[in-house]
């Protein structure tokens, strides 16, 4: 699948509504909440796995790799039939195809890091100013393939570690989930 159509519909009309002269975008991922009771932070796990398989892999074969002019008849004819749109705007989709590489930074807590609850684990920008839509475009996808392993990271954190001679009440009512 194009990584390209990873995203929240909504984000397609975001690139036309960021003001004039917008540059630079910053966006963030920031644990909000756990899974386990009483929990005050969560890991950070599965960014090495997003930005090398999705982030290099899959935008390289699925899109740097495809002629531009597929990508972009692809990008049109998904966006009439999903969003009715008669004419997307496709000149920020060519302009990124033929950078011929996604231009961005990614500055993180490192892998298996304990984020406190409310603080960003990790934050991504453009390099490129006419790249500035792409931080917030690739957000769903960032957010879709982190929050599993965080969250099972997360809870595998809570569970003290088990010997032969813990009980299975203590075990119980030392992590309590919600689920």
């Amino acid at each position: 699948m194009n990584p390209l159509f990873a995203i929240d519909f909504y984000k397609v009309g975001h690139v036309q509504q960021y003001p004039a002269g917008t540059k630079q975008i910053w966006s963030n991922w920031t644990p909000r909440s756990s899974r386990v009771i009483e929990q005050k932070h969560a890991v950070l796990f599965g960014l090495q796995y997003f930005i090398k398989k999705v982030l290099q892999a899959d935008w390289q074969k699925n899109f740097f790799d495809i002629s531009e002019d597929a990508v972009i008849a692809d990008y049109v004819e998904l966006i009439r039939a999903t969003l009715g749109v008669k004419e997307p705007k496709t000149d920020h989709i060519s302009a990124l195809h033929r950078l011929g590489y996604l231009p961005l930074d990614i500055y993180a807590l490192p892998e298996g890091s304990n984020v406190p609850l409310g603080c960003p684990a990790l934050v991504i920008t453009n390099t490129d100013p006419s790249a500035f839509w792409l931080p917030n475009f690739l957000e769903t996808a960032m957010s879709n393939i982190l929050w599993k392993p965080s969250t099972s990271a997360t809870v595998k954190s809570s569970v003290p570690t088990l010997s032969r001679t813990a009980s299975l009440a203590e075990i119980s009512t030392t992590s309590r989930l919600i689920i």
